[in-house]
């Protein structure tokens, strides 16, 4: 939670509205300067010592760190998260649990979910005026226990990695210390997702749509950054992803020995965040564009972060010509 007074109160009322109630709520705040915590605070009598609230020492500046903090606190079977300024539908952790218990899933995955756009003109809409995004099948389905088969999948119909999506047993992230990387500002979701399709015996899938997510204008996923600063955003994202998933094929057997589908994912990932600043490369100097992305790959690759950037700035610009 990062300054959502506005917001919350409406995310704690759905989970109070839940059908199924053996259940805790742990909210990490992330150092709000507003309300936030006075209103978190004002609706713990009501969840009846199931509502509790840790601080962060100090701003993450991104969702994973609080994330990991919450989880390390948590007591149930399962863990479910929720961005602070969302709701869910008041069947919903009882559909997730059942699907759950019922599969032996370790994680079981949203298809589909509520969206609307949190604007003056269009206040929150009745449950009947929201439409529905993110299909992938009208069944409740397992996915194929081959990785293989799974990266296939994902890198062909990019079904959803929104960590809101995922309802996933505890023990299950435990055990394989599955956690959000905690030095991004966005696409930790992206990186946990992957894990999650990797080390699941079970990955189950419902159509059902039980989240609702509110798009804000004014959110940091959805700002329109123009020239240096997009470049600087989504290269960051880029290369800080790349990275991580890298050093996490490494580890793993699998990818040693099937280095084609690292690669997919790897190609994947790059087309999803490099799309976001190529179109922005012939505005903006090319030696300007490298030394933003310079000064922010530092701290991954130290001494060749100049090369790393003049690698990926050239890159990029040349696949943006090819399709011209």
């Amino acid at each position: 939670m990062y300054n959502a007074a506005k917001y919350i109160g409406t995310t704690l009322e759905s989970l109070l509205a839940q059908t199924f109630t053996d259940f805790e709520v742990i909210i990490a705040d992330d150092c709000s300067t507003d309300s936030s915590c006075a209103v978190v605070e004002s609706y713990m009598p009501r969840f009846g010592g199931r509502l509790k609230l840790s601080h962060m020492k100090r701003n993450s500046g991104g969702p994973g760190a609080p994330c990991n903090k919450s989880i390390a606190h948590a007591r149930g079977k399962y863990i479910y998260q929720i961005d602070n300024d969302d709701l869910l539908v008041s069947n919903a952790l009882e559909t997730l649990y059942t699907a759950a218990e019922h599969f032996n899933a370790d994680v079981v995955h949203m298809s589909r979910y509520i969206f609307f756009r949190d604007e003056p003109s269009n206040p929150f809409p009745a449950r009947d005026k929201l439409f529905i995004t993110q299909s992938f099948s009208d069944e409740i389905m397992l996915d194929p226990e081959d990785i293989g088969e799974r990266i296939e999948i994902f890198c062909k119909d990019f079904t959803g990695v929104e960590g809101w999506l995922k309802f996933v047993r505890r023990d299950f992230l435990v055990e394989n210390e599955i956690i959000f990387p905690d030095n991004m500002k966005a696409s930790q979701d992206v990186i946990w997702t992957i894990e999650l399709l990797y080390y699941a015996k079970r990955y189950l899938r419902i159509p059902q749509p039980l989240y609702v997510h509110r798009f804000r204008p004014d959110s940091v996923s959805a700002l329109n950054r123009q020239g240096l600063a997009c470049i600087e955003y989504w290269g960051t994202l880029l290369v800080q992803g790349l990275a991580f998933l890298c050093r996490f094929f490494d580890e793993q057997k699998f990818f040693r020995d099937n280095p084609q589908d690292a690669l997919k994912l790897l190609d994947w990932f790059k087309q999803t965040h490099a799309k976001n600043f190529i179109p922005v490369l012939s505005k903006v100097p090319p030696h300007e564009a490298q030394k933003v992305l310079a000064e922010n790959f530092s701290a991954a690759f130290g001494a060749h972060a100049d090369l790393i950037a003049y690698l990926c700035t050239s890159i990029t610009e040349l696949e943006r010509r090819l399709k011209v």
